[in-house]
């Protein structure tokens, strides 16, 4: 029986490291809340990944299905809990923050996450 490390997989693909993180919501006692910040999901930080920035003709084809989405990523492990309103901050590239745009889409049997992104400043 061959490990999960002996799969077929460039190592050198996932070359970055992002923590996904979720808003944090503080109620503000009148039935709404307001932003407390981000953190780490519970096992999402220091995750590998591989970041592809789409082509120009890639984009205008995801724009039409998901909005502006402007990079795709391949997590090396799977996340449980990563949801469309979260976010990727690339901790190996200064901190650029990549936000979802659509529900996380599950490769294999729970191996790997693709996750569509847009990038966007803080």
């Amino acid at each position: 029986m061959a490990s999960r490390l002996a799969r077929a997989t460039d190592p050198g693909a996932f070359f970055d490291r992002a923590d996904i993180e979720a808003e944090v919501k503080i109620p503000d006692g009148r039935g709404g809340y307001y932003s407390g910040g981000w953190e780490a999901i519970p096992g999402g930080a220091g995750i590998p990944v591989a970041i592809q920035p789409l082509s120009s003709d890639e984009r205008i084809r995801a724009m039409q299905s998901a909005g502006d989405i402007t990079h795709e990523v391949v997590t090396s492990v799977y996340v449980p809990g990563v949801r469309a309103d979260h976010r990727l901050r690339v901790t190996t590239d200064g901190g650029r923050l990549l936000y979802l745009v659509a529900a996380p889409i599950e490769l294999g049997r729970r191996q790997r996450l693709r996750l569509l992104c847009r990038e966007r400043e803080e």
